[in-house]
């Protein structure tokens, strides 16, 4: 195991830093044999001394992350790494500045430890990771490598991204702790996009602590302030969104709800996501069209090297008429108005459902169905994953918290808490 930190204080003075870091490089390969979390880096040991050597120095205040190694999901653009976006496209095609979120990392003391594995441009053909815990069985994806490389102790802090489940259910499936902020809170600049309606940039980690870190180094307007000490109220969605699960996670579910209840939290059963269904062919026809147009330039030179699943996508979106694609724009802007509303009147803390519809699935071959996190990005609402309990075959369950747009602060530093309270017991 790694740690949290790479202690670069604790080398003994007749270390030399370049012995130090090519041992890293080796507990990483050795870490990450069986996983494949982490993209091929034959000179890693070289651009991390690098990187290294380029660190801040006489900070005249503590550096948030000073140490902590951080995995990168191979959408974004690191300097010295190339991007290929998990795909077999030449990587000159994905070349740009570095991500501003990956340069603040670095400006509080990160290291870079490598690029992450992405199913291809984030969608769902899969790459070659595998779930650490249980390795007959999917990571989940999109951010598959930043999920298991958190999870097998490769690095404890992984950036990905999320378009509609990409964070929220490989953190589920690999038993971490997964945080996809409020759309718009982190800027998305360097990141290669699949659909800029919903895109946002998310995390992993072991502990809150360190979510609530990279939050207060990514999220620029950061205010611990904003978050409430008032009594928490809680709400479910309806039975329509919760019949897309599986009943061993529906059956866990609601045995969490009711321990909530009986430590005396409120729980309110509601209506919300009734219609479902419409919700996500609205979702899927707003992204398929979005994935057209980001591709539109690549796709007519390079459709041989596009995965089926992807070319599928293009297709559909290339499909989507101006009109329909202006109407479901206008739909979800509704809709995030709508139950944005509704979260405030009804005094509602956080929104709770199940993390996943299933357990995680067994085969590499799919990285599991994203409907329960669908309605949650559509809506643009902060959502955090935590581990919840086991199933009797030991896989894992997780809890996904949603807070109204903008309330990522009271999600972590009041509702998480205090959840964790109770289902850690």
């Amino acid at each position: 195991m790694l740690g949290p930190k790479i202690n670069l204080k604790a080398i003994a003075p007749d270390r030399d830093l370049a012995d130090y870091i090519s041992v890293l490089c080796e507990q990483i390969i050795e870490l990450d044999r069986d996983v494949h979390a982490l993209l091929p880096e034959p000179e890693k040991a070289e651009r991390i001394l690098d990187d290294i050597n380029e660190r801040p120095v006489n900070s005249e205040s503590p550096l948030l992350l000073d140490g902590y190694g951080v995995g990168i999901k191979d959408l974004y653009n690191v300097h010295g790494l190339p991007t290929r976006a998990g795909s077999h496209l030449p990587h000159q095609v994905f070349a740009g500045l570095e991500a501003s979120s990956v340069t603040r990392l670095k400006a509080q003391g990160a290291i870079v430890l490598g690029k992450t594995v992405s199913t291809e441009f984030a969608y769902f053909q899969p790459g070659p990771t595998t779930n650490p815990l249980f390795p007959g069985h999917t990571p989940g994806g999109s951010s598959s490598g930043s999920a298991a490389a958190v999870a097998a102790d490769i690095c404890p802090i992984a950036l990905g991204t999320q378009t509609i489940a990409s964070v929220i259910r490989p953190a589920a499936y690999c038993g971490v702790i997964g945080f996809k902020p409020s759309l718009g809170r982190i800027p998305m600049d360097g990141v290669f996009p699949f659909a800029q309606s919903v895109d946002t940039i998310g995390y992993f980690a072991k502990e809150l602590e360190e979510i609530i870190s990279v939050s207060k180094v990514l999220i620029e307007d950061w205010n611990p302030e904003a978050a409430s000490t008032a009594g928490l109220r809680f709400a479910v969605p309806s039975d329509e969104y919760l019949d897309q699960c599986e009943d061993v996670v529906r059956a866990h579910f609601n045995a969490t709800i009711e321990r909530l209840q009986d430590a005396g939290m409120h729980v309110v059963v509601t209506s919300m996501f009734h219609d479902i269904a419409e919700i996500n062919n609205s979702h899927r026809l707003i992204i398929a069209r979005e994935f057209a147009i980001n591709h539109m330039k690549l796709f007519p030179q390079f459709d041989h090297l596009y995965a089926p699943q992807s070319i599928a996508l293009y297709h559909t979106g290339s499909a989507v008429t101006d009109h329909d694609y202006r109407m479901n724009l206008a739909k979800m802007d509704a809709y995030r108005a709508h139950i944005d509303n509704f979260t405030t009147t009804h005094n509602i803390s956080a929104w709770l459902s199940p993390a996943t519809t299933s357990l995680p699935p067994e085969g590499l071959e799919s990285t599991g169905n994203p409907l329960m996190s669908l309605p949650w990005t559509y809506c643009g609402m902060p959502s955090l994953c935590l581990p919840s309990g086991k199933s009797l075959s030991g896989l894992p369950h997780a809890l996904q918290i949603v807070s109204a747009k903008n309330r990522d602060e009271l999600l972590l530093y009041s509702v998480a808490p205090d959840l964790l309270r109770v289902i850690c017991q």
